[in-house]
């Protein structure tokens, strides 16, 4: 029976009291008045009192029936009510998807548990009444029996609680709750009401969040790599490892605040710009080449890798860089190599190539020196001897030219005369094996911005891999026994780009043999006549030039080896090419 029906019910008892009160005093005293004033008979009174006593109690009894009729009627609605609360109550109870236990106040004992209560820790109802609220928790503070206690009687004093708990199941594992407590009249009694929501999955997410966050910071520390974080807008260091200040001298207190331009870390500012520009197109950069200054002055070629990322709602810039002077020296060293090894295999041809000129000069020398003894006339002799000489000069100077150390000296070239320098080098020993070259190159060829030596190399490289194979499949004069170098200027929505083609009709590649190609020091060639170095090094100056590099090959029928080299203005700036060279090529 709640206090709102308990007030109601006295107001209505009052205004029985009151009309019954009414009643009985106009009842009483104004009858009795009015039957003095008429003189009647005391006999007649005496009948009259006794008729109005009879009334008097008839009125009485109907009120109180009227009384307790109106009492009844409320109590049953109240009842009633009640009953459909407690209905309503058990269904939510029951219902509930959250787990829902009702506590004793003072000693914490379970009194009910929903379902989802069993659920959530494996015991049936009955199970968990008969055990307390220290049984079901982790039982190690802070999650124990005490804790728990102390919670429960601070939400019975009025003081709702929210935490989160470490319950136990009954198979033994421990799950993360969130509970809120608070107080609640069951029966009368003061109650302390649970409500936990299991939030394992989020706490293990948090913990995975964690463990990331500590492997990363792990790994950004112990990384041999400089790593840092820069405001992508300014460049401005928020954080950097201890690589970072091995590699460019600079400590924590040097950078952080600073922008990398003020340090002067960049050789060339363009680089960053040109990182920051793919950056916002992409999200990520890779393998970005560029040369950068340490504290003390020194100049490294670093492969930086960057991604953008979001730090207090701020785009910034994390980046690893790798110092690769050392590999980009070896690998120096080991065109270098190649190319004098490239040079001894055209040794024997160049020998031949010159030997047959310089017979004959002399030849025609001794014919002239013969006939100046019986005749004036030496022109047409003359004419030969100069013709040979100059063969041989041609011969002498793309050697010189071809074995000369270029220092990666970019300039425009044509194309065309890179392949006729080649042939002039090469042809005369890839005829000897019985090989016919076919040339076929457009005449619309830009000039392209290249490092002459290095496409030459690439040439040879590709025709003695070429002749090697044909030779593999021919080894005596064939029809089919050719090779065809062909270029042509491709257009595409993009960029403009010369194609390079050498194809050839030899022995071909397995797929197994094309996927190992471009591995240093692989070869298919019998052991002393490769060094494994030839493919690798032409992927290697096809990547120095931005270009791209494919083989397409079936074993017993060709190789075809397709470069495409992009066309740019000598505005553009080549990788490895001094900062301020661009602007002395304008």
């Amino acid at each position: 029976m709640n206090d709102t029906w308990k007030s109601q019910f006295r107001i209505r008892a009052l205004r029985v009291v009151a009309v019954y009160a009414v009643f009985s005093l106009l009842w009483i005293y104004l009858s009795d008045l009015v039957l003095f004033n008429v003189g009647l008979s005391p006999q007649l009174m005496v009948e009259i009192s006794n008729a109005k006593g009879f009334v008097f109690i008839l009125v009485s009894c109907l009120l109180l029936y009227l009384l307790i009729i109106d009492y009844a009627k409320t109590l049953s609605s109240v009842h009633q009510l009640s009953l459909e609360s407690e209905a309503r109550f058990q269904a939510i109870f029951e219902g509930f998807g959250d787990s829902v236990l009702i506590h004793d106040a003072t000693s914490g004992a379970i009194l009910d548990a929903n379902p989802a209560a069993s659920e959530l820790l494996g015991w049936n109802r009955q199970e968990l009444l008969a055990r307390d609220v220290g049984q079901i928790s982790a039982g190690t503070p802070p999650f124990s029996q005490q804790e728990a206690l102390a919670l429960i009687r601070r939400a019975a004093a009025g003081e709702p609680q929210r935490f989160e708990w470490q319950s136990r199941h009954r198979n033994g594992d421990l799950v993360w709750v969130e509970i809120g407590l608070r107080n609640i009249t069951l029966d009368g009694k003061t109650r302390v009401m649970a409500i936990g929501r299991d939030i394992s999955a989020r706490k293990s997410a948090e913990q995975a969040l964690q463990n990331s966050r500590e492997q990363f910071a792990s790994a950004f520390q112990v990384s041999p790599d400089a790593i840092n974080i820069n405001r992508l807008s300014d460049g401005m260091f928020l954080q950097i490892n201890d690589g970072f200040t091995a590699l460019i001298g600079y400590s924590q207190a040097d950078v952080l605040g600073k922008t990398s331009l003020e340090l002067n870390i960049w050789c060339d500012p363009r680089d960053r710009e040109t990182l920051v520009r793919n950056l916002r197109e992409s999200g990520e950069v890779r393998n970005l080449e560029a040369r950068f200054q340490s504290k003390d002055g020194t100049i490294w070629v670093g492969l930086m890798s960057a991604r953008l990322l979001r730090i207090d709602d701020e785009p910034c810039i994390l980046s690893i860089t790798r110092d690769i002077t050392e590999r980009r020296q070896l690998e120096q060293q080991n065109l270098r190599s190649a190319q004098l090894a490239s040079i001894g295999q055209l040794a024997a041809g160049v020998a031949h190539e010159i030997n047959n000129p310089i017979n004959g000069v002399i030849n025609y020398a001794q014919l002239l020196l013969n006939r100046t003894k019986t005749s004036k006339s030496s022109d047409e002799i003359l004419e030969l001897i100069i013709k040979e000489a100059d063969r041989v000069a041609d011969i002498v100077k793309e050697l010189l030219f071809f074995s000369r150390d270029s220092k990666d000296e970019f300039s425009d070239s044509s194309l065309e005369e890179l392949v006729q320098a080649v042939l002039t080098l090469t042809g005369q020993y890839i005829t000897r094996h019985g090989i016919e070259v076919e040339t076929d190159i457009a005449a619309d060829l830009p000039l392209l911005l290249v490092i002459p030596q290095k496409i030459e190399q690439l040439l040879i490289n590709l025709m003695s891999n070429a002749r090697f194979a044909l030779d593999e499949k021919f080894p005596a004069s064939h029809p089919d026994k050719r090779l065809s170098i062909s270029a042509q200027l491709v257009r595409t929505d993009e960029t403009d780009f010369c194609r390079l083609v050498v194809r050839d009709q030899g022995v071909g590649m397995s797929p197994e043999l094309l996927s190992k190609i471009n591995q240093p020091f692989f070869t298919t060639k019998p052991s002393g006549q490769g060094t494994g170095l030839g493919m690798s090094i032409c992927h290697e100056i096809v990547e120095q030039h931005r270009g791209h590099f494919s083989i397409d090959s079936v074993e017993g029928e060709y190789t075809e080896v397709t470069i495409d080299l992009p066309v740019r203005l000598r505005s553009a700036r080549m990788p490895g090419q001094e900062p301020g060279r661009q602007e002395d090529s304008q």
